[in-house]
């Protein structure tokens, strides 16, 4: 990620779970894979964080920690403006949003153009007995108003640079929510049982390069197996339908195709050996 709007922003994004870890923290768990993640980038990319970040303790260590980050906000959330505690839905009414942004959403294969109004204000926030001056970024989308409250630590400097700069860069974890999405959905994540946390970890691995298989080699795999797989996807004889919703209608083919897969093996009913005075059991 640069520093400058106009260069293409690598986000680097976590959803922040609630898992049900143990003894284990969620909140330590996050911050040990960023700190971890963090010495391999140099100071470069931005940390993008839902609503599951809007909590103290996360906040903290993003603000004081991470060079650059983006953390979406609850709209009762306080922070600090002109020496006030103010919430984030009070601030959107004082703002003066300063410019516009156009986006192109595909519905049922056409387009759809969203037009949102972005504010930046500056706001100051205390993390560790310290004062860090950081950005709230505003989005209203113009057709039903709806709002969307952005804590922003960025090295841009001017309020238009900074809200078009974290606009896109909280947009672009659309794709990895898809991603989250598909693994779920599609391969029964949830309902998979696993006696360790490091076993749950084992499994992700294992999905997550499958999935990077499937989308690295999406154009020169996805239309010989949707058509050459021996079932019908399409519901329509059109081309659009190759590509709609392609993630998973893959993953239907693939999990189809190893439906006759058991897993199979062969069991030893061996004699046992009989000693005198000795006591052999068999566990089969």
């Amino acid at each position: 990620m640069s520093s400058k709007p106009d260069k293409e922003i690598t986000p680097l994004y976590s959803k922040a779970y609630s898992y049900e870890m143990g003894a284990l923290s969620s909140n330590n768990e996050v911050k040990k894979a960023v700190k971890s993640v963090n010495t391999h980038l140099n100071g470069k990319g931005c940390w993008v964080f839902d609503r599951g970040a809007d909590n103290t303790i996360l906040k903290n260590f993003f603000v004081s920690e991470t060079d650059q980050c983006i953390i979406r906000l609850k709209r009762n959330t306080k922070l600090s403006h002109k020496d006030q505690d103010v919430k984030v839905s009070q601030l959107a009414q004082r703002v003066k949003f300063v410019t516009s942004q156009k986006v192109t959403k595909i519905k049922k294969n056409k387009p759809v153009i969203r037009i949102y109004d972005l504010a930046a204000v500056r706001v100051m926030y205390r993390a560790k007995g310290k004062q860090y001056p950081i950005w709230l970024v505003i989005s209203r989308n113009t057709s039903h108003g709806g709002l969307c409250y952005l804590l922003v630590k960025s090295n841009l400097t001017t309020p238009i640079e900074v809200a078009k700069w974290a606009f896109k860069g909280y947009g672009l974890r659309w794709k990895i929510e898809e991603y989250h999405r598909h693994v779920k959905q599609e391969y029964k994540l949830e309902d998979m049982q696993m006696k360790t946390f490091m076993g749950v970890q084992s499994i992700l691995a294992v999905l997550t390069v499958a999935m990077c298989m499937i989308y690295k080699n999406m154009k020169s795999l996805h239309i010989e197996l949707l058509l050459d797989a021996g079932y019908n996807y399409l519901n329509k004889h059109t081309l659009s339908e190759l590509t709609n919703f392609i993630y998973y209608k893959i993953s239907k083919v693939v999990s189809n195709l190893l439906m006759p897969v058991r897993m199979r093996w062969k069991i030893q009913n061996t004699e046992p050996i009989m000693e005198n005075g000795q006591l052999d059991l068999m566990f089969n």
